[in-house]
């Protein structure tokens, strides 16, 4: 069976050009991409949020090419951070990615995101983050694009999370997007048993659809 024919059957069936939002935690075991997996990934052609946290991916080689990726999850694998290029050369509008407890050491590893539309990443739980207390300061000197590391901005602030389509990036469906219809019929029964809601609250709850950045 093809990546693309699981991706259906796992996910439900969908129409690969209209998904935005592709959430894949823990979905698939994956050390690293074959033609198989980047040919299926790059079927999803207005993809701008794409998750892949906790799929064991040791490697980047073979990375999607995703022209309107604006935000990469790839948490809890064990990427060093040797091949973190391949991200901003595959997805040129990509400015948010998420790291985090992975087996990057070194500062080093990164600076290759630098002079790219990266503004935002998190690390916390590499072994760089545990060795170095004074990461942030330095990765901010390093890319000077960051307008935050971990949640937090240059002066120690806490940076609020990002919002796609009215929702905050944490939040999300596993598993992909809910196409227009089914997101109609959960907010309608939600409308339902809300009494009293104001129309134009409902109008601004159809417009925040589940997706996340």
């Amino acid at each position: 069976m093809s990546f693309a024919q699981d991706l259906q059957n796992k996910l439900g069936q969908h129409s690969t050009k209209e998904i935005q939002e592709l959430i894949l935690d823990k979905l698939f075991s994956v050390e690293k991409f074959t033609e198989d997996h980047k040919k299926a990934l790059e079927s999803y052609s207005s993809l701008i949020h794409l998750s892949l946290n906790s799929i064991g991916l040791t490697s980047l080689d073979n990375f999607p090419s995703l022209n309107e990726a604006q935000i990469i999850e790839l948490n809890n694998n064990q990427l060093t951070g040797d091949d973190l290029k391949v991200l901003v050369d595959q997805c040129p509008q990509l400015y948010k990615i998420k790291l985090e407890k992975n087996k990057i050491e070194s500062l080093d590893k990164l600076i290759c995101l630098a002079g790219h539309k990266i503004t935002k990443i998190n690390l916390e739980g590499n072994p760089l983050t545990d060795n170095n207390k004074d990461y942030r300061k330095e990765l901010f000197e390093l890319i000077p694009s960051l307008v935050s590391i971990d949640g937090i901005d240059k002066n120690g602030n806490p940076v609020e999370s990002t919002y796609y389509g009215g929702e905050e990036d944490e939040e999300g469906l596993e598993g992909g997007e809910l196409d227009d219809e089914e997101n109609d019929e959960i907010e309608d029964g939600e409308d339902d048993e809300d009494d009293g809601e104001e129309d134009d609250e409902e109008d601004e709850n159809k417009n925040h659809k589940k997706q996340k950045n």
